[in-house]
């Protein structure tokens, strides 16, 4: 375990910059959301809202997002990657912010669609600002032992891989020249 970490540490230490940030920023959010939304739902229902209402307003999460995902698309092209990141941000804590006050369950409501959209156009940020802050080599998950080598590597390859499973930086394996 201690090698994989070392292995992990070293990795994320080959990072950019910008990737690093734009992790800190995801592994904060999410655990900015993961606790405020449990105890959002504690605090509505102690306020005198039903289950049945905080399913619903949950729910809108759901189909917020699906029914923004192609706007929010349009917009990180229009403004940019960057522009459209910090913009995702501040409004999921300004709508957070506004909804920890607001008991009325209408605004509530449009709260809900207003963190849905935002967190959709952060949805639409990350994944290509990634791509585009990362070498592909580093682009692997990080529980993967191998690294892409590409079609050509056939060594050990299973058909849905797109590597052989020896490929690593660490084991030094290549493809064979005649495997292609």
């Amino acid at each position: 375990m201690q090698h994989e970490f070392r292995r992990y540490w070293a990795a994320f230490c080959r990072l950019g910059t910008n990737m690093r940030l734009l992790l800190a920023g995801a592994a904060l959010l999410g655990l900015g959301n993961g606790i405020s939304l449990t105890f959002f739902n504690l605090y509505l229902k102690q306020g005198g809202l039903g289950e049945a209402f905080l399913g619903r307003l949950n729910s809108l999460g759901t189909i917020g997002s699906l029914a923004l995902a192609i706007p929010a698309g349009l917009l990180v092209t229009r403004l940019g990657s960057r522009k459209s990141l910090v913009l995702s941000c501040a409004l999921i804590a300004l709508f957070g912010a506004l909804q920890a006050n607001i008991l009325v369950p209408a605004l509530l409501i449009v709260l809900q669609v207003g963190i849905s959209a935002s967190t959709m156009l952060y949805g639409a940020t990350y994944n290509p600002e990634m791509m585009r802050s990362t070498d592909p080599r580093d682009r692997r998950s990080p529980s993967a032992s191998r690294s892409p080598q590409g079609p050509s590597c056939r060594s050990s390859r299973r058909p849905w891989e797109d590597s052989c499973r020896a490929c690593s930086p660490v084991s030094g394996h290549r493809p064979s020249p005649g495997s292609a």
